[in-house]
């Protein structure tokens, strides 16, 4: 969204509904993990505020994208470090690896990497086994609870 333009076309009450995550068109709470379909429904999100209810009125909801665990994931992982941002005011970073060993074992492992500002403080990394866990843990801290 091209912030300057809009508020200067009269939309000012709108950017300002879809900062804070208020779909402009419908006025409801955008659920931002759980949210969108797709990767084309998020970077409209990204473009117009707009739910998925209020994207799929205006312009259908035809055509139902298949999305990969890959392309959801990825997607989930910058909703979620884009929410984080916003809640704690530090910056977030996640990251997914995935590791094949010699002896036959492979594990995927979810990294939260919280990076407190500019100073010597140090980045707060967590470290999960799981994407349930990842995302149990990403529900208690926009809860400002510790993390387990």
């Amino acid at each position: 969204m091209n912030k300057d333009i809009m508020k200067k076309a009269g939309f000012e009450k709108e950017v300002k509904m879809a900062e804070n995550n208020i779909c402009p068109t419908c006025a409801k709470s955008v659920d931002l993990l759980n949210g969108f379909r797709d990767e084309l429904s998020w970077k409209e999100f990204k473009i117009s505020g707009m739910c998925q209810a209020c994207q799929d009125k205006i312009f259908g909801n035809k055509m139902k994208a298949f999305i990969s665990f890959d392309k959801l994931t990825k997607l989930n992982i910058e909703i979620m470090a884009i929410t984080l941002r916003k809640k704690l005011q530090r910056s977030c970073c996640i990251t997914v690896a995935s590791w094949s060993h010699a002896e036959g074992l492979d594990a995927t492992v979810f990294s939260l990497h919280v990076i407190p500002g500019f100073n010597s403080e140090k980045c707060t990394i967590y470290d999960f086994n799981s994407w349930d866990e990842l995302v149990d843990n990403y529900k208690r801290l926009m809860k400002k609870e510790n993390l387990k």
